[in-house]
């Protein structure tokens, strides 16, 4: 198993704004698809206009929700 096997294997949130200019989201979608197309159980919430920082407060509720989520499992 490789260690890109591994992360495969566990849940993911992906989170990504449109302004973000230090992480162009073209990029961020194709991972995102990537990651799919090898069955990773994948959650991918886009923020519109925010900064690559912004990022980090606007997704602060999903990401908890996220971690809710799989607890709850």
């Amino acid at each position: 198993m490789t260690s890109v096997d591994a992360f495969l294997q566990v849940p993911t949130l992906v989170t990504q704004s449109s302004g973000d200019r230090v992480v162009a989201k073209p990029s961020t979608d194709l991972m995102v698809k990537t990651l799919r197309d090898r069955g990773n159980d994948l959650e991918y919430v886009t923020y519109e206009g925010a900064d690559h920082r912004a990022t980090i407060g606007a997704s602060q509720a999903d990401a908890q929700n996220f971690v809710n989520g799989i607890l709850d499992r």
